[in-house]
């Protein structure tokens, strides 16, 4: 009864390890660059709209209006851009947290799509190795801001501390 038991909890704790790898054949299909609406589509990846939809919070407006406005006045459509890496499978906190706030601030921005790269990765940061040597990415979610090519900032995992999503972005468009 005992040997049963132990394999059982153990054939379930395979299951659910397994359930949330990085392997190849769970993810291949979802590796790679993707869009927004992709996203959106996926029910897996329910989590992404209601952190779009609850951000900012009342408390964070000012500052999120502020930061909007700053983008604004500094996005050059012709010489900015923004790739991420971003882990959508196993319950990232990151990514889930972070990545609906920056779509949110770049789409209050006007900030076309087109302007935004996003490619889905995995612990390993497969199906990103177009972009992995490039701009050095060696964890992911990582949010570069582009200028003319040039780095001018990167949001690694979470803002800088202290600061929200928004505002590092609005710094980052400030670089000269």
């Amino acid at each position: 009864m005992r040997t049963f038991f132990f394999s059982s909890v153990l054939a379930a704790l395979a299951l659910l390890v397994s359930a949330c790898s990085d392997t190849t054949s769970a993810t291949t299909d979802e590796l790679g660059k993707t869009t927004v609406e992709k996203v959106q589509a996926n029910s897996a990846y329910a989590w992404f709209q209601v952190g779009y939809d609850a951000y900012p919070t009342a408390a964070g407006k000012a500052i999120f209006d502020s930061s909007v406005a700053k983008i604004k006045a500094s996005f050059d459509p012709a010489q900015h851009s923004i790739t991420m890496a971003v882990k959508l499978n196993c319950g990232c906190t990151e990514t889930q947290n972070t990545f609906p706030q920056i779509m949110k601030t770049l789409d209050a921005a006007g900030v076309p799509r087109s302007n935004v790269s996003i490619y889905a990765t995995d612990t390993r940061l497969n199906g990103i190795d177009s972009i992995k040597a490039a701009y050095n990415i060696s964890v992911a979610p990582v949010y570069i801001v582009l200028k003319g090519g040039d780095v001018k900032g990167r949001i690694i995992k979470a803002p800088t501390t202290g600061k929200t999503v928004d505002q590092d972005l609005a710094d980052f468009f400030a670089v000269p």
